[in-house]
C-alpha cells in the first residue's frame, strides 16, 4: 500500500472511492492549487496544471483530487468539473468541488419526515434517493424537526435555503470524502491566541447584499382550470423589519406549495355516497403561512458576512520549533 503525500494533491479516476494509495501518480507539477471553503457553502479547488507536466495527458473532467484544504482538516476529495487550456501560460486551469456535491446529481422524488433528527431526517432522505446513495450522513444535533421533499437534489435537501436541513435544523455543515456531517459546531476549541504582528499575516472582511430578501410576495399553485390553464393565488406582500434599513426593497416570490400548506377538505356524494378528498388553500390560509417566512430564514433580510483569516502556524517556523507544543 503506497504512502499518501499529506502535501501533495493526488489524481484518481472517477470512478475510485478508496484513497489510501497514490491513484494515478502525484499532482507535484502544479504551480497553483488552491482552496476556498464557505461556511454552509461553497467548497472548491482551484489548481494550474503546466502543459509539459507529468500528469497533464490524464486529466479529465469528472476525475478526483484528494488535496489537503487546509493546514488542521484531513485531506479532501474533489471532483473536476470543468477545465480549460490557457495557451498565454501553457497552463491548464482546473476547477474541482467537494465530492459531496455529487449529492447534487441524486434527487428523492417526494418523502415526508416527521419528528426526526437531522441525521435521521438525511439517512431517510438518502434512503428514498432515486439511484443508490452510498454516503454517510452525520449530526450531532438532537432536535426533532419535520419537513418534506418533493423533486429535490439531495444536496438541496441539506443545504438549500428552503425547508433544508439547514434551515429546519440550523448547524454548520462539514464535508468528507463519503460523508456529510451537520454539526451545532464547527472545529474545536484551543488555547491559541491570534495577535496582529505575531501570527496574524491577513485579515479580510466581506460585507454582501447579493442575495438578501426584505419583502416577499407569497403564492401557491391551485392547480388547473377547465381550459388547462394555471391557477395561481397570490398573497399579500410581508415585510421584514429591517427593510428601512436599506435604499430599496429586495422582494423575491416564494411558493408556499399546497401540498404543505393546505387544508384537507372531504365532501361526498349524495347519490353514490363516495368520498372524496381535496385539497384547499384560501387567501387567508396563504397570508397565515407567509406571515412567519422571516421568523423562520432570519438571515435572509441581513447582508452576509466573509472573514478570511490568514494565520502562520507558528509550530511550523524555524524560530519557534522549541515552542511548537503550545501552538497544537
Amino acid at each position: 500500500m503506497g504512502h499518501i503525500s499529506r502535501l501533495v494533491p493526488i489524481l484518481f479516476q472517477a470512478d475510485e472511492d478508496i484513497f489510501t494509495h497514490n491513484g494515478l501518480g502525484r499532482l507535484s507539477d502544479a504551480t497553483k492549487c488552491e482552496v476556498t471553503e464557505v461556511l454552509n457553502g461553497e467548497f472548491e479547488l482551484l489548481m494550474a496544471y503546466p502543459v509539459n507536466g507529468a500528469k497533464y495527458s490524464l486529466i479529465e473532467d469528472n476525475m478526483l483530487i484528494l488535496a489537503k484544504p487546509n493546514p488542521y482538516d484531513q485531506p479532501h476529495v474533489f471532483r473536476i468539473y470543468e477545465h480549460h487550456l490557457s495557451s498565454n501560460e501553457n497552463s491548464l486551469e482546473i476547477y474541482a468541488r467537494t465530492n459531496t456535491a455529487d449529492l447534487a446529481d441524486n434527487m428523492v422524488s417526494e418523502t415526508t419526515i416527521v419528528d426526526k433528527t437531522p441525521a435521521q431526517a438525511m439517512t431517510s432522505l438518502g434512503s428514498v434517493a432515486i439511484d443508490p446513495c452510498d454516503f454517510l450522513f452525520i449530526s450531532d444535533i438532537v432536535e426533532l424537526g419535520s419537513v418534506k421533499w418533493t423533486r429535490r437534489n439531495l444536496l438541496s435537501c441539506i443545504t438549500g435555503e428552503e425547508d433544508s436541513v439547514l434551515q429546519v435544523w440550523g448547524g454548520e455543515v462539514q464535508h468528507g470524502n463519503k460523508e456529510i456531517a451537520v454539526y451545532q459546531r464547527r472545529g474545536t476549541d484551543t488555547d491559541v491566541t491570534i495577535r496582529h504582528g505575531r501570527n496574524l499575516r491577513g485579515l479580510t472582511v466581506t460585507y454582501s447584499t447579493q442575495g438578501i430578501v426584505t419583502a416577499i410576495l407569497p403564492y401557491t399553485r391551485l392547480g388547473t382550470d377547465e381550459e388547462g390553464n394555471e391557477e395561481i393565488l397570490i398573497g399579500t406582500v410581508v415585510r421584514s423589519p429591517n427593510e428601512s434599513n436599506y435604499p430599496h426593497a429586495f422582494i423575491k416570490d416564494v411558493e408556499f406549495p399546497i401540498e404543505q400548506y393546505g387544508t384537507e377538505v372531504v365532501t361526498q356524494d349524495p347519490d353514490s355516497g363516495y368520498e372524496t378528498t381535496t385539497l384547499v388553500m384560501t387567501l387567508s390560509d396563504l397570508n397565515d403561512a407567509a406571515a412567519t417566512w422571516f421568523d423562520d430564514n432570519p438571515d435572509m433580510d441581513v447582508p452576509s458576512i466573509n472573514i478570511e483569516v490568514e494565520i502562520e502556524n507558528l509550530s511550523q517556523t524555524e524560530d519557534y520549533a522549541q515552542f511548537k507544543d503550545f501552538e497544537t
